[in-house]
């Protein structure tokens, strides 16, 4: 009983570090693509816009919950 319990704690700390990575690999490929769209944009107020939506999505997505 207590080896199960161990591979299946094991389990599920792997499963979530390989969760955190894909959030911030998803984030970070979003962040680039929205800064590149802005710029192809050519416009300042949406780049700043766009910045600061990736800002505030980059907080949330890194935030630990419990």
């Amino acid at each position: 009983m207590r080896r199960l319990a161990d591979r299946a704690r094991w389990a599920g700390k792997r499963l979530h570090d390989a969760v955190v990575g894909a959030r911030r690999g998803i984030l970070g490929v979003s962040g680039i693509g929205v800064i590149d769209a802005a710029v192809w944009i050519n416009s300042l107020t949406w780049g700043m816009v766009a910045v600061g939506v990736s800002l505030l999505l980059f907080q949330f997505l890194s935030e630990d919950r419990p």
